[in-house]
């Protein structure tokens, strides 16, 4: 079953990252070493998942998308994000392979997101 979602469509794959933690229960710190990005960086990405799910919390951001997230195709949720699999949280690695989705690239301009 695949479940079409403008909120999962809004996000961009960074926000996916830190959503599939935050799911999970991570807290802002964990987040940012994870994404190797500041705290603040952290903090916005998840005002940005509230701000676009129309929630101001963090438990109300698990409870808008947890059921969207977990009906959704593996393939189409990778398709989703740019590539990011929909257990990268759960099966994380070091190094990640994914790194390249999310990160932050040195040397090179940053998105506009």
């Amino acid at each position: 079953m695949v479940v079409q979602s403008d909120y999962l469509h809004s996000l961009t794959t960074k926000q996916h990252a830190a959503l599939q933690m935050l799911l999970r229960g991570a807290d802002n710190q964990e987040i940012a070493d994870r994404m190797g990005v500041s705290i603040n960086t952290a903090k916005v990405h998840v005002r940005g998942i509230a701000k676009k799910l129309g929630v101001s919390t963090r438990t109300q951001i698990i409870w808008r998308i947890q059921k969207e997230v977990m009906e959704t195709e593996d393939n189409a949720y990778q398709m989703l994000t740019g590539g990011l699999p929909k257990d990268w949280d759960t099966n994380f690695t070091s190094p990640d392979p994914f790194v390249g989705l999310y990160g932050e690239r040195k040397n090179e301009p940053k998105n506009q997101s």
